[in-house]
């Protein structure tokens, strides 16, 4: 269902989904060793698959203009950034991977707060609920 966006902030969150997908990509066919020393090898397939397909749905909402696509993808790109800042904050050595630790899940619980919020937007346009992301 469409909804109302500014043609700049459509711009916006395409890129920020599109750079997701491309990394998501990149990550799959050549993580890097630092990726692989946090996550293990398996995770790290995850990892990526989360990247490439929650930014590859999330980026269909701004093309089309409906919030479908983030509705579904966010939770992905959530996890995606979680599984990577609780791994560094888990198996960090040093106080840098400690702090972008701490920046990949603030930016996981972010997406958890976009998708609340688009979430209560989806209700209020179904006629669900209040339109609050609690109902």
């Amino acid at each position: 269902m469409p909804w109302k966006r500014r043609p700049v902030v459509r711009a916006a969150y395409l890129l920020t989904y599109l750079f997701f997908f491309v990394a998501g990509i990149f990550a799959f066919f050549y993580p890097a060793q630092a990726i692989l020393d946090a996550l293990k090898s398996s995770l790290t397939y995850a990892w990526a698959g989360f990247l490439t397909v929650g930014g590859g749905l999330a980026m269909w909402s701004p093309l089309r203009n409906t919030w479908s696509g983030e509705l579904i993808g966010l939770p992905l790109l959530s996890a995606s950034h979680m599984i990577f800042g609780l791994a560094l904050l888990g198996f960090g050595k040093t106080a840098a991977a400690i702090a972008v630790g701490l920046v990949f899940c603030g930016i996981g619980s972010g997406f958890i707060g976009r998708w609340l919020e688009i979430r209560g937007k989806a209700k209020m346009l179904r006629g669900v609920g209040n339109g609050s992301a609690d109902s």
